[in-house]
């Protein structure tokens, strides 16, 4: 669980970030202490499963 403001605000800023490199849309994002809900648009060929692992991946890199 993460109730650091600046860490709550990387996991936001990180979230942008991959949306914006994988050309995919986001909807909606809520970063809470212990998880991330998210809406996003991408492409027809991705996985689920890719997609979200992708930003569990990103995630996890900017906590460290």
């Amino acid at each position: 669980m993460e109730i650091r403001e600046d860490r709550l605000g990387a996991v936001a800023g990180v979230l942008f970030q991959a949306t914006a490199k994988h050309g995919r849309r986001l909807s909606r994002a809520s970063v809470l202490p212990d998880h991330v809900h998210l809406t996003v648009g991408c492409d027809a060929g991705e996985s689920p499963a890719e997609v979200t692992l992708g930003y569990m991946n990103n995630v996890a890199y900017v906590l460290g």
